[in-house]
């Protein structure tokens, strides 16, 4: 931490929900003067009132911005959002209803400045939720029971969370998301009445690109979702825990003392957001025609936790330096105690200096863990482990990626969707207006004239129907090449959940089949169906006409009876033919990706066993070199000793 923390208020901000119908409003708010104001005349001042006509960026650009950007200073940064079920709390911080949502704006700006700066970033993710004291682990939720909230250098820290080192934008919000299902299913599972505590942390460290000495900016961004009202406050311990700690810092009370953290473990984990080294910003999220006395908790708890004096600083890492520092020291303990020496014995060496070696060894694993490199192979056993979890609690389809497809192909895909509508529905007037002249010549068969042109009518909407059914296969051919590109332009990207690929293309191909499916089908069934009423009014007809004439059109009707269901069945089979080529190429890259897992894992096992065995054969040679220098030592010894035996011992002859 550099220099001396200055003491900071905690920023407070009300948002209204854009009301869903007129009516009413129990509470109103002021952008001018900053002041809630409820329908029985109470008024609550606000450091900034963003009414319900606003959306989420002029809240972001003006009220979090400025806070958020210092995280890559090393600053840390909590928005805590507190809302009622009905407030729009997940639409303000996740997006939706026209809002893109906090948590997209905010990583906007973050990956931004990370790609501008000449500063090299490590990012990593971790997510949780706090139900009845209990804290689950969203990223890598476990069956076991929650995870334990620990007394730290600074605060409390949730021991073996999982941090997800992420690489980019879109893999962080990937994050999010799974996490958010992760907690929305577990919602669903549990009897519990009050909806968890969510808590997502965004950790950012950086260091000059090329200097690995330098200290290292290691700030972070934490966002709380917390739903508040009466119901809650009634059964969550976490919730009536937290308001007693703001109230009690809002009244100044010494924060390293009297401040009953210790009482949950939300505030356990807020602790240093609420009267520690953070800037906190708490955003009441507001529902103006919402409950009066679960809104009235929303808008005390953050109007008290305006109160709250803060002491953020930036936060310096030097954990580069101190290894090189402690790695150094090792090196000189070493000399001195001549660990070198292969005749050298435990009893040999001070007990002191082995203590003291032994102890700089073990803050030197320590440190190790710290470092960025550490940080993203733990990762990866993060990333392996949460798909073992997902999978036991038969919730993998988490992982389910959506299919992404490129501008260009969904472009062609919905001009090709509306050409096809097109096609259907011009068809259909045409089969419409066919149907209007055949009733038009039953009802003037005396006027033969009438009754000609009306068939001139019918021969032409005919040709012109039959004209846009070939354009219409064609297009259903198109149609389908596009969709082949559009599933190996994504299987081509896919890196992450192996077994999703067969299962995203399957969906893919049912929804986006569906339509060109199902019109194709019921096209050409209706076709058959009325070409045999036609063939059946045309025999009825001509029934009178003779033995030949009937057998010959019977024949004729019969000839195009069977060619209209060939093509239907060809059309039929060239779908089912392209699925199988689909499931076959899923199949083959899922064999492909097996395969070389596989490969790595006997690698992996191959390398561990050769190292094994060297460490092994290298313990065994010292050893050998050791016992032959103690050997020669001691047969020195028992030589020198005879030497003086002989020369002691007086001679007899």
């Amino acid at each position: 931490m550099d220099g001396q923390a200055a003491a900071v208020r905690c920023f407070a901000i009300a948002r209204f929900k854009r009301p869903e119908k007129k009516g009413k409003a129990n509470f109103t708010g002021d952008a001018q003067t900053g002041i809630v104001k409820s329908a029985d005349g109470n008024e609550t001042s606000f450091n900034k009132v963003y009414p319900a006509d606003s959306k989420a960026w002029p809240l972001y650009t003006e009220s979090l911005q400025s806070h958020i950007t210092r995280t890559l200073e090393g600053r840390n940064v909590c928005l805590c959002v507190v809302g009622t079920s009905t407030s729009g709390i997940d639409d303000l911080v996740f997006g939706g209803n026209s809002d893109k949502g906090v948590i997209k704006e905010a990583t906007s700006s973050i990956y931004a400045m990370i790609e501008s700066s000449n500063r090299d970033f490590c990012c990593s993710l971790s997510v949780c939720h706090v139900s009845s004291d209990i804290v689950v682990d969203l990223l890598c939720p476990s069956e076991e029971k929650g995870l334990e909230v620990v007394p730290a250098r600074k605060g409390y820290s949730v021991s073996n969370q999982s941090f997800l080192v992420v690489r980019n934008e879109g893999e962080l919000l990937t994050f999010i998301d799974q996490g958010l299902k992760v907690h929305r299913e577990l919602l669903k599972q549990s009897q519990v009445n009050v909806r968890p505590q969510m808590v997502i942390d965004f950790k950012v460290e950086s260091q000059p690109k090329g200097n690995h000495v330098d200290k290292i900016n290691s700030g972070g961004l934490r966002i709380c979702l917390i739903e508040s009202g009466k119901t809650a406050l009634a059964v969550d311990n976490g919730l009536r825990s937290l308001q007693t700690v703001v109230q009690s810092l809002a009244v100044g009370n010494d924060a390293a003392t009297s401040v009953p953290y210790a009482s949950s473990s939300l505030t356990k984990i807020m602790s240093q957001n609420l009267g520690g080294n953070s800037e906190t910003v708490f955003i009441a999220a507001l529902d103006s025609q919402g409950n009066k006395e679960n809104t009235s908790q929303v808008i005390s708890l953050v109007s008290s936790g305006s109160k709250v004096t803060n002491h953020p600083a930036n936060n310096k890492s030097m954990v580069t330096s101190e290894i090189l520092i402690l790695r150094k020291e090792i090196r000189a303990a070493r000399g001195k105690m001549q660990l070198g020496n292969p005749g050298l014995f435990l009893n040999d060496i001070d007990k002191r200096d082995l203590e003291a070696f032994q102890t700089k060894l073990a803050q030197l694993e320590k440190l190790k863990e710290s470092t960025w490199e550490a940080k993203r192979q733990k990762s990866i056993e993060w990333r392996a482990k949460r798909k073992q979890n997902l999978k036991s609690m038969a919730m993998l389809h988490i992982l389910q990626e959506k299919v992404q497809i490129h501008a260009k192909l969904q472009q062609q895909f919905n001009e090709l969707k509306f050409d096809i509508a097109e096609c259907l529905n011009k068809i259909q007037t045409y089969e419409t207006q066919i149907q209007k002249e055949i009733k038009k010549q039953q009802k003037l068969s005396d006027d033969e004239e009438a009754v000609k042109i009306s068939k001139e009518k019918q021969t032409r909407y005919t040709e012109q129907q039959l004209t846009q059914k070939r354009a219409y296969d064609k297009l259903s051919d198109k149609f389908r090449r596009v969709m082949v590109n559009v599933v190996q332009a994504e299987e081509n990207k896919r890196k992450t959940f192996m077994m999703s690929a067969e299962k995203l293309h399957v969906h893919q191909a049912n929804i986006e089949h569906n339509l060109l499916r199902i019109n194709h089908e019921s096209f050409d069934i209706n076709s058959i169906k009325s070409l045999n009423n036609q063939k059946m009014a045309a025999l009825q007809e001509a029934a009178d006409d003779g033995e030949k004439v009937h057998q010959l059109i019977k024949d004729k009707f019969e000839a195009e009876r069977k060619a209209t269901l060939r093509k239907w069945e060809r059309d039929k089979l060239r779908e089912v033919l392209v699925e199988n080529k689909f499931r076959y190429e899923i199949y083959m890259q899922r064999n492909e990706l097996h395969m070389l897992d596989v490969f790595k894992q006997y690698r992996e096992h191959f390398e561990d066993q050769k190292r094994e065995i060297e460490n092994r054969y290298r313990k065994m040679l010292k050893e050998s070199i050791q016992d032959a220098v103690h050997l020669q030592r001691e047969n020195l010894k028992l030589q020198a000793q005879l030497s003086h035996l002989q020369k002691s011992i007086p001679s007899y002859n």
